[in-house]
């Protein structure tokens, strides 16, 4: 059993998405109940949410996550093996967290920042004789090993355009079934037990009903 450990950034919204993944943690069979976050925090939050300091607010995505994932590194409380996940994560059927990834990994260069980083995460891994490296930049939750991870935080200090989750999963070639990234780009949500959104579903207060722990009762 595993604690869940969430990277957030502040949203305007004031993290509408973040409280509903908390709520779908109930449907996670191999969760200890426990919640770190590194990161802000929200006046919704109860004293549940074990909240991580000790990082720097950066305006480029990757960096601000890179720091947030320090500070969860260096944070004594945090066990050595989580479930990491993003705000806009759900689990909306009963299962448990295991390796997952979506394929090949491949990218386009120059298309967008997120190709790129694609391209330039297979390129360093076929450098270091990985010569079918597999994504696992797909928008699920993760079984992360503390101290591997520091490893891999190591390698994004000299190349931060890289993908940590990625790099993780293959140099330490955590193996893993292939999954369809069920991340929906509008308010309708896509079927299976695990979904992501790219802003808030009216859609979750349905699927997601119940306050969790981690939810003040004003709220």
């Amino acid at each position: 059993m595993k604690p869940a450990v969430y990277i957030y950034k502040k949203t305007a919204d004031n993290g509408q998405e973040l409280k509903y993944s908390l709520r779908s943690l109930d449907n996670l069979t191999n969760w200890n109940g426990e919640v770190f976050i590194a990161g802000d925090t929200e006046d919704w939050f109860s004293d549940n949410v074990q909240v991580i300091d000790g990082f720097t607010n950066l305006d480029h995505e990757y960096s601000d996550a890179q720091s947030k994932l320090t500070a969860i590194t260096n944070d004594d409380r945090v066990p050595d093996e989580f479930i990491f996940l993003n705000d806009d994560f759900y689990i909306a059927e009963l299962t448990e967290i295991e390796p997952l990834h979506g394929g090949k990994l491949e990218g386009k260069p120059g298309k967008n920042a997120w190709q790129q980083s694609k391209h330039d995460t297979a390129a360093y891994l076929q450098a270091q004789g990985i010569n079918q490296p597999l994504d696992y930049a797909i928008h699920v939750p993760m079984p992360l090993n503390k101290h591997k991870l520091a490893g891999i935080l190591d390698i994004l200090e000299r190349r931060p355009q890289l993908m940590m989750r990625s790099l993780y999963g293959n140099l330490y070639d955590i193996g893993g079934e292939l999954h369809q990234d069920q991340k929906t780009s509008s308010g309708k949500l896509k079927t299976g037990k695990l979904l992501s959104t790219k802003r808030f579903s009216p859609e979750l207060i349905k699927l997601f009903p119940n306050k969790s722990i981690f939810e003040k009762e004003i709220t």
